[in-house]
């Protein structure tokens, strides 16, 4: 599963491989494009050090196969990449982008995964991001995590945990259109 991963999840972001089950309603379809562009757009700026301007949307969301949706993108994007939380991620060094990982249980199960982005703080901790575009009300970030996203990220947690031993591990979730990382 980790070589499949390795081969095949790299060239896709999590809302690809999202979008790839047919049974999800055209708005799912529409916001995991969205979501696809947003990833795309960080891993250009955090991982290859590309400008932070409509350029390199433009360029993600033709990479993604959809120009179109570039403005929608860069709204969603820009006040996020001008605030202190962007600026605190991007103090970090990163160590991953789109990071797959593989790990076996106690209970003898196979957990497989992808991290959106692997960093590592001033102190040397880690910290695992992983990027959000929900339409959650601002405060409500930390019960939106709880609710929905608690399971990913404990398995995100485990997998840096096994691959960072003996350091501190840091799992966030980013809220993009709210500007707020909720830690788990």
């Amino acid at each position: 599963r980790y070589e499949q991963l390795l081969t095949h999840a790299l060239k896709q972001t999590p809302s690809e491989r999202a979008e790839e089950n047919s049974q999800l309603t055209q708005a799912q379809q529409q916001a995991a494009q969205l979501g696809t562009i947003c990833h795309r757009v960080l891993e250009r700026i955090l991982g290859r050090g590309e400008a932070d301007d409509f350029s390199t949307i433009l360029k993600a969301a033709e990479q993604a196969g959809i120009p179109d949706r570039a403005k929608e993108a860069e709204m969603l994007l820009k006040p996020f990449l001008q605030s202190d939380l962007f600026a605190q991620i991007s103090a970090c060094k990163m160590l991953a982008c789109e990071m797959p990982f593989s790990f076996l249980t106690p209970e003898g199960e196979v957990e497989s995964g992808v991290m959106d982005a692997v960093l590592e703080e001033a102190d040397g901790s880690v910290w695992v991001l992983d990027y959000k575009t929900d339409r959650v009300k601002p405060g409500e970030e930390a019960a939106l995590l709880q609710d929905k996203y608690r399971l990913q990220l404990g398995v995100y947690r485990q997998a840096a945990q096994k691959l960072f031993s003996g350091k501190k591990v840091r799992c966030s979730a980013v809220f993009l259109r709210t500007i707020a990382a909720a830690d788990l």
